[in-house]
Protein backbone atom coordinates (compact mmCIF):
# COMPACT_ATOMS: atom_id res chain seq x y z
CA UNK A 1 0.00 0.00 0.00
CA UNK A 2 3.02 2.09 0.93
CA UNK A 3 4.15 1.82 -2.97
CA UNK A 4 0.97 2.62 -4.47
CA UNK A 5 0.55 5.54 -2.70
CA UNK A 6 4.45 6.69 -3.43
CA UNK A 7 2.90 6.25 -7.24
CA UNK A 8 0.24 7.97 -6.69
CA UNK A 9 1.98 11.36 -5.96
CA UNK A 10 5.06 10.75 -7.87
CA UNK A 11 2.05 11.07 -10.47
CA UNK A 12 0.45 14.12 -9.01
CA UNK A 13 3.53 16.13 -8.63
CA UNK A 14 4.77 14.62 -12.05
CA UNK A 15 1.44 15.14 -13.81
CA UNK A 16 1.98 11.34 -15.31
CA UNK A 17 -1.10 8.84 -15.13
CA UNK A 18 -2.44 7.37 -12.11
CA UNK A 19 -1.45 4.16 -11.24
CA UNK A 20 -4.62 1.98 -11.26
CA UNK A 21 -6.21 -0.01 -8.53
CA UNK A 22 -7.85 -2.52 -10.33
CA UNK A 23 -5.76 -4.18 -12.54
CA UNK A 24 -6.60 -6.23 -16.03
CA UNK A 25 -5.85 -9.24 -14.20
CA UNK A 26 -8.73 -8.66 -11.32
CA UNK A 27 -10.96 -7.92 -14.31
CA UNK A 28 -9.99 -11.21 -15.99
CA UNK A 29 -10.57 -12.89 -12.84
CA UNK A 30 -14.03 -11.67 -12.15
CA UNK A 31 -15.44 -12.54 -15.61
CA UNK A 32 -13.99 -16.14 -15.33
CA UNK A 33 -16.15 -15.81 -12.22
CA UNK A 34 -19.33 -14.90 -13.31
CA UNK A 35 -18.60 -17.16 -16.76
CA UNK A 36 -17.61 -20.61 -15.14
CA UNK A 37 -18.80 -22.44 -17.91
CA UNK A 38 -16.96 -20.51 -20.58
CA UNK A 39 -19.40 -19.02 -22.76
CA UNK A 40 -17.08 -15.48 -23.44
CA UNK A 41 -20.16 -13.68 -22.31
CA UNK A 42 -21.44 -12.42 -19.56
CA UNK A 43 -25.52 -10.69 -18.68
CA UNK A 44 -25.54 -7.00 -18.23
CA UNK A 45 -26.70 -7.42 -14.54
CA UNK A 46 -23.66 -9.65 -13.96
CA UNK A 47 -21.45 -6.92 -15.60
CA UNK A 48 -23.03 -4.06 -14.04
CA UNK A 49 -23.10 -5.74 -10.37
CA UNK A 50 -19.64 -6.74 -11.03
CA UNK A 51 -18.45 -3.07 -11.43
CA UNK A 52 -20.20 -1.50 -7.92
CA UNK A 53 -18.45 -4.73 -6.34
CA UNK A 54 -15.13 -3.02 -7.88
CA UNK A 55 -15.92 0.43 -6.91
CA UNK A 56 -16.32 1.68 -10.39
CA UNK A 57 -18.98 4.60 -10.50
CA UNK A 58 -19.03 5.11 -13.99
CA UNK A 59 -19.43 1.86 -16.05
CA UNK A 60 -21.19 1.94 -19.79
CA UNK A 61 -23.86 0.05 -21.12
CA UNK A 62 -22.66 -1.03 -25.01
CA UNK A 63 -25.05 -2.36 -27.45
CA UNK A 64 -23.00 -4.53 -30.70
CA UNK A 65 -24.93 -5.76 -32.71
CA UNK A 66 -24.02 -7.29 -36.01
Amino acid sequence: MIDYLEQLKKARTTGLAFPALVEDTDLTSVFRMLDPVGHGHITYSQYASSMIRCFVKLYFFIIVSF
